[in-house]
């Protein structure tokens, strides 16, 4: 029944749930990674991937023909499950672009990033967090594998992370490559996309 795990569940369900940015006191790596890096530093990337890398940044640099979903359109939901539900029709879906996949990734995690700072507002963080993760327990199908949610948190979180520091509006470029090939990507090799876009 939704909303009947307690803390201690979801953590075990979803450890990369606390390995998160969103969660600074309970992932040390990546935002010590963030907070360290300086924008001189040359990030290293694998020379098999950096022709993937190159097609993708040509493909982000390339102008627009079509227009654009809004950011607020895509995020306009109030609650993770009709968010999610969106991002799961989304993958299913034959004809479904990679933009509509990649758009919905987005906004399940700026969602999650929009309820935490709310959180923060009137609470310390372990608090904050403590209220973000109840709600998404009480929202959130409890028959999800531990490993579908953390495939899907870690696609977020990649995803939200590039866009929302090289633009939204990118998402609308990208024809080739699907929210999981993204999601595959490193974090140098993130991070080196949008080196290119500063």
């Amino acid at each position: 029944m939704p909303g009947s795990q307690n803390i201690n569940d979801l953590i075990d369900i979803s450890p990369l749930l606390f390995t998160d940015p969103l969660f600074p006191s309970l992932s040390k790596k990546r935002v010590s990674e963030s907070i360290s890096k300086s924008s001189s530093k040359k990030v290293k990337v694998k020379n098999e991937d950096s022709s993937m890398l190159k097609k993708l940044i040509k493909e982000l640099s390339s102008p627009s023909s079509s227009s654009t979903t809004s950011l607020q359109t895509v995020t306009s939901s109030s609650n993770f499950i009709d968010l999610y539900n969106v991002l799961i029709k989304a993958e299913e879906q034959v004809g479904t672009t990679n933009q509509e996949v990649i758009r919905s990734y987005f906004a399940f995690r700026k969602k999650l990033e929009d309820r935490f700072e709310y959180y923060k507002k009137s609470n310390r963080d372990r608090k904050a967090k403590k209220k973000l993760i109840d709600e998404v327990t009480e929202q959130l199908p409890n028959d999800l594998s531990r490993n579908a949610i953390e495939k899907r948190l870690e696609r977020a979180r990649k995803i939200y992370y590039l866009f929302s520091n090289i633009g939204y509006e990118k998402i609308q470029l990208v024809k080739s490559y699907s929210a999981l090939r993204i999601s595959k990507l490193s974090w140098d090799e993130i991070d080196a996309i949008e080196e290119k876009f500063k």
